[in-house]
């Protein structure tokens, strides 16, 4: 709570038949508060709920009727089945993701849900495991309205979404730290992960996409309709229907020390796929291998980049395998390759390794490797 401490000095002028009193103020720092939730049978709701003595029963009663803003909600280990709603400045913080579980039991989703732009980065999930989800759109986690809140340290596994969006939905950005992906499912966009909104921006750091689905379209993994930066993440085995088995990213996209690595996709970029022309793609220390496409007309396996420039340094593109064109690269205008190696890719046509497609584009190649099988 809020300490006030007030000095008081009271000077006796004598003679003058009243005092003058002089009063400094001081103001100490507003200490954040821990609110204690427990699925154990001792807990109960009640307005004076949250310490480690009396513990709240569950996390939206500590969340909306307790906690304020600085606030940390603390979630001992257990199962929670009912669905969360985040709060400006409020952080969330499970006991570990390996004890402490959101679970929608296949029936009920999404089960974290971020709807205000007031819950920007100073809200934090933090160290749950949120599983078994059941929405339209988003059925763990979903952030609309210009919300950008930070999960960090979870795990979101085996949730279903009958649109888009099978693990995350995000209506404006986020920002995912050492957080895994995994066994996500949607029947259009984004097995993983949806985000929609052109302005908007998906941020990872660590952490694991994978064995995501996006049944019938694009983003088997990851889906962004605004830019992406990865960086040290693991994107495997995640499959699309048509395009981006790992990734499908339409604006700006960064990889850095980032690997992409047997997704599957129908018709174009079993790895990545990038979509937007006037953009840009920067890939560092990065590897794409062992993608693949299934269509019987299907170009790149490994990177299709629709984008004006496309600069990749230090990048390893192998193993990758298309029917039509570039079984390592597709590029649609240009590209510039450093120090980057792209070998052993197949093809049925045109560019085992990489194939350009624009008259007007250019490519330029320094200290590169390339062989390929077509």
């Amino acid at each position: 709570g809020n300490t006030l401490s007030l000095s008081v000095t009271l000077l006796a002028l004598l003679g003058l038949g009243s005092c003058l009193v002089w009063l400094g103020w001081q103001a100490t720092p507003i200490r954040a508060a821990t609110i204690n939730v427990d699925d154990g049978a001792g807990a109960v709701d009640f307005p004076g709920c949250g310490s480690v003595g009396s513990p709240c029963r569950t996390i939206p009663y500590a969340v909306d009727n307790i906690a304020v803003s600085g606030d940390v909600v603390y979630v001992w280990d257990g199962t929670y089945i009912e669905p969360v709603t985040m709060k400006a400045g409020v952080v969330i913080s499970g006991a570990g993701s390996a004890v402490t579980f959101i679970d929608g039991e296949n029936v009920r989703g999404p089960m974290i849900t971020a709807n205000s732009a007031a819950v920007n980065s100073s809200a934090i999930l933090r160290g749950f495991t949120i599983r078994r989800g059941y929405a339209t759109d988003g059925a763990a986690v979903s952030i609309s309205a210009n919300a950008s809140p930070i999960v960090e340290s979870c795990i979101i596994s085996d949730n279903l979404a009958t649109n888009n969006g099978g693990g995350l939905y995000v209506d404006g950005s986020v920002t995912l730290r050492e957080t895994q992906i995994i066994s996500n499912t949607a029947d259009q966009y984004g097995g993983g992960l949806y985000q929609i909104g052109t302005g908007g921006r998906v941020t990872v750091t660590g952490g694991l996409v994978e064995r995501n689905t996006a049944t019938q379209v694009d983003g088997g993994g990851l889906y962004v309709n605004g830019s992406a930066i990865l960086t040290g993440t693991e994107v495997f085995t995640n499959t699309a229907g048509r395009s981006g088995g790992g990734l499908w990213i339409n604006f700006d996209t960064v990889l850095t020390n980032t690997q992409v690595i047997s997704n599957t996709a129908g018709r174009w970029g079993g790895g990545l796929y990038q979509n937007d022309f006037v953009s840009s793609i920067t890939a560092v220390n990065t590897r794409l291998d062992r993608n693949r496409l299934t269509w019987p007309d299907s170009r790149c396996g490994g990177l299709f980049a629709s984008a004006a420039n496309t600069e990749l340094q230090t990048v390893e593109i192998t193993n990758n395998r298309s029917d039509l064109y570039g079984g390592g690269l597709f590029v649609a205008i240009s590209a510039f390759l450093t120090d980057t190696h792209v070998t052993d890719n197949t093809t049925g046509s045109r560019g085992g390794g990489l194939c350009q497609n624009t008259a007007s584009g250019w490519l330029e190649i320094s200290k590169a490797r390339s062989s390929e099988t077509q």
